[in-house]
């Protein structure tokens, strides 16, 4: 015996000597050459158990076989009855197994040892003598089938809805590797337009009344038979297969799902091994020439005779089934971009990170914008491979996506992003949302000038950066009805750090003065190559993935006026009053002048002070008395715009 093997006999003996009659020790077969498991049978009093007429009928005294193995307490014990009283029970298997745990890994604790085991085997009795081992709004334990094939079946479409009667018909299928095929689709059995591979399919309407699937053919044949699929169906549906490859029938039964709520079938594959099928196009047994039904039956009867001694075949199936698959991300702050269309300009660092967040996200589509060279230094923190150096940035990060979605749409474009801002402001209106990821200043104010020269827009933008020790991030963002862009709102951002108290750090990683920028210029390459941060692709991914969520929660607001920043410290540099600081504004009034081609832009404060302004003078001097202040603001030539921050009125 190993160390857990006989801590796990000391603590049953402690449990049958402090219990009286409780539990009772009847046999033990200790590990040998045939097994590693520590066998031990015990007696268990259940005569105290509350009984319902639904539930189990329970003996006063139960036996059990309890099977401890080598790696206990690590590992849970198992536990089985000799007798068949209790199959068909819910979470009983067929070879007698009680399946005491839904979520293992989480449930058991090493630590309780025996004790927790039997604590939850007693409250397994309790449940099942009352008839409550699924509750209603507890999750139903699907009936099990041992996989013996490895080719894996992945579920991709919802299955039809089922009535009161049985769904009969195809399953739409494809191959992916010699490893796994998926299902993509369903078709009625009346459908003949189908070409290409697929599968028999028998959807019931009545729910599987045992834990686990037969494991011979005849065992299944009884309960299709039983559920009303007749043995001509079966038969016929198997010659409309293609047998140049091993044929598949999809099995499905209504036990998913939260018991007493609508439920969702639960499949499993059966794969019909080459030399058992039959040959497509043999006489049916629904032929119109009555004279051959005989002959075809004959036929059928062999053919059955020759399947049903013969095991199953069940291939492992994996589901992605929306109807039946909750996403992990569910509700998170980046789920937003789900299904969406996203352009991103600039992928490297951030943008190689954050598109391979979000294609994990379920992004539908992509445009990805760079004009650049992967190099060996990058791979230190952007996504790409040895493999890759040399090659464009855009393409091969699309590659990389496509890897991880098959599904994915994307766009590549490696022109200069400057040159090309006449192409990406043309599409701009067919995406969801921009990402700027690009740290150039020349790329935010070609941005920006496309804004101030567009009335009307309906995409949102968004910009990101890191500090230069990659110890602090920023992201802003542009709602689709807000007055600017990103450099807009970088203005503002600015501004507040400016008059603020507690952003000190903030301002010296992105707004130094001229002599700490210089200072903190970082050149990987010597000769005349791009500044660029230092930091890891750990730093980058905290940044990155909290920059997202942050994106993920403003775009969920509903008021499309307002624009969003905030500043991202990492945890081992942050302290409890800077780790986050969040802004927002109102849009601004925007007025072009026609003369000069500039758009004026006036922050709610400003415009607020000039009204009161001149209705203050209105009041004191009267209407015909006209006066002026002074306007505080900005103008930027290469976007042409002139911001109004502030004013002061009249000095006299």
């Amino acid at each position: 015996m190993t160390e857990g093997q006989a801590l796990a006999l000391k603590q049953l003996k402690e449990i049958e000597k402090s219990h009286d009659t409780a539990l009772e020790i009847l046999d033990m077969a200790f590990p040998s050459d045939e097994s590693d498991d520590l066998a031990i049978d015990v007696s268990l009093y259940c005569g105290d158990f509350e009984t319902k007429s639904e539930g189990l009928n329970l003996r006063d005294r139960e036996t059990f076989t309890i099977l401890i193995s080598e790696n206990f307490p690590f590992s849970i014990p198992s536990v089985s009855i000799s007798h068949n009283r209790f199959i068909g029970t819910d979470h009983t298997s067929l070879m007698g197994s009680l399946c005491l745990y839904l979520a293992p890994d989480s449930e058991w604790i090493p630590n309780d040892a025996i004790y927790g085991f039997f604590s939850r085997l007693h409250e397994w009795l309790s449940r099942a003598a009352k008839g409550e081992l699924t509750p209603i709004g507890e999750p139903i334990h699907p009936p099990t089938e041992y996989s013996t094939y490895d080719r894996i079946v992945v579920v991709r479409a919802n299955t039809p809805q089922i009535f009161k009667r049985a769904w009969i018909g195809y399953a739409e299928l494809k191959t992916i590797s010699d490893l796994r095929i998926e299902i993509v689709g369903w078709n009625e059995i009346s459908d003949r337009s189908q070409t290409g591979e697929k599968a028999a399919v028998f959807l019931l309407s009545q729910r599987y009344p045992l834990q686990e699937f037969p494991r011979i053919t005849a065992d299944l044949v009884k309960f299709l038979i039983r559920s009303g699929i007749s043995r001509e169906m079966i038969y016929t549906m198997l010659q409309s297969i293609d047998t140049k490859a091993h044929a598949y029938i999809v099995i499905g039964v209504p036990n998913r799902g939260l018991e007493g709520r609508p439920l969702r079938q639960h499949l499993v594959v059966w794969r019909l091994e080459k030399g058992l099928q039959l040959t497509q196009g043999q006489d049916r047994i629904f032929s119109e020439d009555r004279n051959k039904r005989p002959l075809a039956k004959m036929k059928m009867n062999a053919f059955f005779q020759k399947i049903e001694p013969e095991k199953i075949s069940w291939c492992k199936v994996l589901e992605d089934r929306e109807e039946i698959v909750i996403r992990r991300d569910y509700n998170s702050p980046i789920s937003w971009f789900q299904d969406r269309a996203v352009m991103i300009l600039g992928c490297g660092a951030l943008g190689s990170v954050i598109a391979e967040m979000l294609v994990r996200a379920d992004v539908a589509k992509f445009h990805l914008i760079d004009n650049g060279y992967i190099s060996p230094g990058i791979l230190s923190r952007q996504q790409f491979e040895d493999d890759d150096i040399g090659k464009k940035k855009s393409e091969q990060l699309a590659t990389h996506l496509r890897r991880i979605n098959p599904r994915l749409e994307v766009e590549v474009s490696t022109e200069n992003i400057l040159k090309h801002q006449e192409g990406i402001s043309q599409t701009f209106e067919d995406f969801d949302i921009l990402i700027d990821a690009t740290a150039s200043q020349a790329v935010a104010e070609k941005i920006e000038s496309w804004y101030s020269s567009n009335a009307i827009r309906s995409t949102p933008v968004a910009s990101l950066g890191i500090g230069p020790t990659a110890e602090r991030g920023l992201v802003v963002l542009s709602r689709e009805e807000y007055s600017g862009g990103p450099t807009d709102v970088l203005r503002k951002m600015r501004l507040s750090v400016v008059k603020g108290r507690d952003h000190s750090d903030y301002k010296q990683d992105f707004w130094p003065n001229s002599d700490l920028l210089q200072e903190r210029l970082f050149q990987p390459e010597p000769g005349c190559t791009d500044a660029t941060f230092i930091g890891s692709a750990s730093d980058v991914a905290v940044l990155a993935g909290s920059m997202l969520n942050m994106l993920g929660r403003d775009l969920a607001t509903d008021d499309a006026n307002l624009a969003y920043a905030h500043f991202i410290s990492q945890p081992h540099v942050a302290t409890h009053a800077t780790h986050l600081q969040d802004f927002s504004w109102q849009t601004d009034r925007r007025y072009m002048d026609q003369k000069s081609g500039y758009e004026v832009r006036i922050s709610p404060l400003a415009w607020e002070n000039m009204s009161r302004w001149i209705s203050n003078s209105a009041k004191h001097r009267g209407p015909q008395v006209e006066t002026g202040g002074l306007l505080f603001g900005e103008r930027a030539d290469a976007s042409k715009v002139f911001w109004v921050s502030d004013v002061i009125g009249p000095l006299v």
